[in-house]
């Protein structure tokens, strides 16, 4: 189980993909080459391929290797993630697997898989990413959906007036400025 959990936590950050996607995914939806995984008529009825980052790839490997059959009963069940049970994973069951690491890590956030995709889509944007990107990556049909990334957090805010605020503390008294920041002439 162990296994599993961290190939579908991975996968979730991964690909930003909505948490009733991952428990709809079939074997036949995975593309291991190319890393790349196939979404069947989500949310908004069109189908998108996401790319798989190298972590995800490693841990849906071994849980495809090692725990999935282990935990299917039946031969011909094409869910990739499967219950104790044998049958495919739940949105119920994935939203527990998700507080049980939640605890786990003592972190008193309430974390959701729709968190991970949250996070996976900030991290993209702090990091450079195109919005475009990100918006094909979710599967907004509309850009609107995608802006709220676009906010700016308290703390980047803070860091930024601190930064580039003429009167604030930190362009005080530097090198080539005068008492009051000043660029000297």
């Amino acid at each position: 189980m162990g296994i599993r959990n961290k190939a579908i936590l991975e996968l979730l950050y991964s690909t930003g993909m909505r948490g009733n996607e991952l428990c709809n995914l079939d074997i036949y939806d995975l593309n291991l080459k190319d890393k790349t995984i196939h979404i069947r008529a989500p949310k908004n009825r069109k189908d998108r391929i996401l790319p798989i980052g190298e972590k995800a790839k490693e841990a849906l490997e071994q849980y495809l290797l090692t725990g999935r059959n282990k935990l299917s009963k039946d031969v011909k069940e094409k869910a990739v993630f499967i219950r104790l049970s044998g049958t495919r994973i739940t949105q119920k069951a994935l939203r527990y697997l998700v507080k049980k690491y939640t605890k786990k890590l003592r972190l008193d956030k309430n974390i959701s898989a729709h968190s991970l995709r949250h996070s996976c889509a900030t991290h993209l944007l702090e990091n450079g990413s195109n919005l475009r990107i990100i918006q094909q990556l979710l599967g907004h049909a509309s850009p609107r959906s995608t802006e709220i990334y676009t906010r700016i957090a308290p703390q980047e805010l803070k860091t930024g007036i601190s930064r580039y605020h003429p009167r604030h503390k930190a362009w005080r008294a530097g090198p080539g400025k005068d008492e009051g920041g000043k660029i000297k002439r």
